[in-house]
């Protein structure tokens, strides 16, 4: 063989010299004499030329690093440099060239130890003799001219030893030993890409140009590894990268070429056929149909899988990522808002997710089967079902914790703001109290100085007295606007400019009074002595009316039931469980009849009036006046305690149903038995699926009902202790049915998976049964034809072969096994 190789390499030199041959002999051009000058190339002689050392540089890469490839696994690295930089420089001595050729041939090859000139032609020599001997053809290939570093023919000789040790073997099936090595590796390339689009190789220049038929080999033979259908023509650098990368990286095929080397005009045929002959080291075999049918049926499910799982695991990382944000809202409506969509999230979105992931389960257990013959089934990170698992689970964790803090934020911003409705209610009240004090003090500036002393110091203690109240409620106001303020309430800074405006406004009305009444009151004589004894005067007189006159005792026995009366309703309970307010509603409703019916009684005291004259009709009406003063409060205390009753019984009624229906989820959930044998998984799924939309539609009734009770405490309701009692329940129950909740969620994944691999099992034991049935009944003979023996063998053979298949349904089952959590009752603890 010699350095052309065959005859298309052959016929390409001679064409570059004829094409310089005709340029000189062009009319116009320079006679030609025996010795003619040396002349300067035109600009196309430069091209033909730049073109050809384009190429040599070309095969000198891929040349220097196919050496490297093997030289390196040389057994004595001292015997050769460990990597070749410059393959004209690093053969010269001989050396390098000898150890290529003992790691090739796996022989030794005497060398010379010296570095003179000598020693490296001795050297080179002694690798073309071994050359020769191995019957390797050599064309005017002498050792000084390596030694002198000729490119040219450095470049013949590598690809001589290219051509034997690594093309020369290759053997296409179906086709004569004696066919040309490059019409082989050509037919074999051809057989490997055949059907695929775009893919016509007609040589081994430009037909790998765009990259498509290194991806197509790569395809063919490891679909999975190449998404072919993504590949662009028209990018050819992307494509011959892909191809490079992918067989480097998973088939240790040595990066012969860059992208650069082949993506040209005309790429140089050798480089590109070193490069297809090592992908035929790793691929020899073409393969046949069946082969190609199963390896396009592994690569669409591959290509199936991974884009399901691909779509799975990006929403689970952003659903996660969701879940795990805390920057909630500073309002409660629209966290309110935020929660019932994460609700609707859990019940519309979450469910066909978890189909899904049932799917792409599915399609990996399928994978596994149809990938186990060729036991390269090999799943990026990310994309295996444990991690899918891992994800979910994750997932699954963060929505728990989201629900958690979210109806922890919504307890938070509703106490904020109830707290703020009752500072707003505060502010109006204090304001209110305060435009009364301001209307007393415009009133008494003008005629304070014709008061009578004790009568303007009473006027005086009064004004004062309420001022002093405004101030303790001021004083609160601003404790509770701090509150709002450290909680980020979102009208704090509205609330707490309305109450420094109201203490502004305390402050002038309290400087006004000092300055406009109490220091003129405090320079008044009040004389007392006379008022003493006018006072004792009238008791006397009143006390002896009362005495002897019936209408005046009439008048006091009516006072005294009225006082009573007052006095039983002040004491009475208001009961702490629904039976109990049920029983002092009925019994008030009948004592507020009689209450109501005794104005008759007042009526009378009334009309007696006009039988008095005189003292006694003076001293009369004042005591009608406090008998209708008493009578008025009574009747309001008596309604007052029928509403406050009604309130406590409506309240009590809605927040018992709710209690009730509380403990009866809570109680099937407790008292639910998992290791029972006939337990329906998918009827408890739809349990659990109506139990999260029961909670949803519950949830805001069950608000409602908290709202009303915050605002009876909130407006000090008689008995907001037992209301408070009532609202600690409904919230401590409503949030253990949530922690249940998700402990069913939970229960129901092991339940799913654990009747799943029993049934599997099941399966499986009774499959084994029958064949080993079987074989006792049908197989356990020895009086047989021979025709018959053939048919059992074949019978046997094939049985064999089922059974092998079977081991990966049972390697499978070992495997789940060690995932299943056993099923107890939830109040059955584990045996130690």
């Amino acid at each position: 063989m010699d350095y052309f190789g065959d005859r298309e390499e052959r016929e390409h030199n001679k064409s570059i010299v004829r094409l310089l041959e005709e340029r000189r002999s062009r009319p116009g051009s320079p006679a030609r004499t025996p010795n003619p000058p040396l002349e300067p190339l035109d600009l196309a002689d430069r091209a033909v030329l730049r073109i050809a050392d384009e190429r040599d540089e070309i095969q000198k890469k891929t040349f220097t690093k196919w050496v490297n490839k093997h030289i390196i696994k040389h057994w004595k690295h001292d015997e050769a440099r460990k990597q070749v930089t410059d393959l004209y420089e690093d053969m010269r001595d001989g050396h390098n060239l000898i150890s290529l050729l003992e790691v090739l041939s796996q022989e030794i090859i005497p060398r010379e130890r010296g570095r003179l000139r000598f020693h490296r032609l001795q050297n080179v020599q002694n690798a073309l003799d071994f050359l020769r001997y191995k019957k390797i053809k050599l064309v005017n290939i002498r050792n000084d001219d390596i030694v002198d570093g000729n490119a040219k023919l450095t470049l013949g000789l590598i690809w001589t030893i290219i051509l034997h040790f690594q093309i020369s073997d290759i053997i296409v099936t179906g086709q004569p030993d004696d066919r040309n090595v490059k019409e082989a590796l050509l037919l074999w390339s051809r057989r490997t890409t055949d059907g695929y689009p775009g893919v016509n190789i007609k040589d081994f220049s430009r037909s790998w140009r765009d990259g498509l038929a290194f991806n197509a080999i790569l395809h063919r033979n490891r679909p999975e590894l190449i998404d072919f259908k993504s590949l662009s023509r028209d990018d050819h650098k992307a494509n011959l990268e892909n191809a490079f990368s992918v067989a480097e990286n998973h088939f240790g095929v040595t990066r012969l070429l860059d992208p650069e080397d082949v993506d040209r005009v005309d790429p140089d045929d050798k480089s590109i056929m070193t490069y297809v002959s090592s992908m035929y080291d790793v691929f020899p075999e073409v393969p046949n149909i069946e082969s190609s049918l199963a390896d396009n049926e592994r690569a669409l499910r591959w290509e199936e899988y991974q884009d399901y799982a691909g779509r799975l695991m990006q929403w689970v990382t952003h659903s996660t990522a969701l879940m795990e944000d805390r920057n909630f809202p500073n309002n409660l409506q629209d966290t309110r808002q935020l929660l019932q969509q994460f609700n609707q999230y859990r019940l519309e979105t979450v469910p066909p997710k978890m189909s899904e992931k049932h799917k792409v389960l599915g399609m990996f257990k399928e994978l596994e089967k149809l990938f186990a013959p060729t036991g390269q089934f090999h799943v990026p990170q990310g994309l295996d079902i444990h991690d899918i698992e891992q994800a979910w689970d994750r997932l699954m964790i963060a929505q728990q914790e989201r629900d958690k803090m979210l109806r922890s934020e919504i307890n938070r911003l509703e106490n904020l703001y109830l707290l703020g409705e009752k500072v707003q209610r505060q502010i109006r009240r204090t304001t209110d109290t305060l435009d009364g004090l301001e209307r007393r003090i415009e009133a008494d500036e003008p005629r304070i100085d014709k008061m009578h002393p004790a009568d303007a110091k009473k006027r005086v203690d009064q004004i004062d007295a309420g001022l002093k109240m405004c101030e303790t409620a001021i004083r609160e106001m601003f404790n509770d606007t701090q509150a709002l303020k450290d909680g980020q309430y979102y009208q704090a800074d509205i609330i707490y400019r309305r109450v420094f405006n109201l203490h502004e406004r305390w402050l002038a009305l309290r400087n006004r009074l000092h300055t406009n009444l109490t220091s003129k009151v405090a320079t008044m004589t009040l004389t007392t002595e006379e008022t003493t004894l006018t006072k004792r005067y009238e008791t006397r007189t009143e006390y002896r009316v009362v005495e002897t006159n019936e209408i005046f005792k009439f008048i006091q026995e009516c006072l005294i039931w009225i006082q009573n009366k007052q006095a039983a309703i002040d004491s009475l309970d208001y009961g702490n469980d629904l039976p109990s307010v049920q029983r002092y509603l009925r019994q008030h409703s009948e004592e507020h009849r009689v209450i109501t019916e005794f104005k008759t009684n007042i009526d009378r005291c009334r009309d007696a009036k006009s039988n008095l004259s005189g003292d006694e009709y003076t001293l009369y009406s004042q005591h009608l006046s406090r008998l209708e003063q008493v009578y008025a409060s009574l009747l309001d205390s008596s309604a007052k305690r029928i509403k406050d009753l009604e309130l406590l019984l409506e309240f009590m009624q809605a927040a018992t149903t709710e209690l009730m229906w509380l403990n009866e989820k809570e109680e099937t959930e407790v008292s639910r038995d998992w290791s029972a044998k006939n337990l329906d998984v998918p009827e408890l799924e739809q349990y659990f699926q109506n139990l999260l939309s029961e909670l949803q539609n519950r949830e805001g009734q069950f608000k409602i009902i908290q709202n009303n009770g915050q605002q009876l405490v909130l407006h000090s309701h008689p008995a907001s202790q037992t209301i408070e009692a009532y609202l600690q329940a409904m919230t401590s129950q409503w949030e253990w049915l949530l922690q249940l909740t998700i402990c069913l969620e939970q229960h129901l994944k092991h339940a799913a998976a654990y009747h799943q691999f029993y049934g599997d099992a099941h399966g499986c034991e009774q499959w084994l049964s029958d064949q080993a049935e079987l074989l006792n009944r049908k197989y356990d003979r020895s009086d047989l034809s021979l025709e018959e023996s053939t048919d059992l063998l074949q019978e046997l053979f094939e049985m064999k072969e089922k059974l092998m298949e079977y081991k990966d349904v049972v390697s499978d089952l070992v495997v789940r096994s060690k995932h299943i959590v056993p099923l107890k009752q939830r109040k059955q603890y584990p045996e130690n």
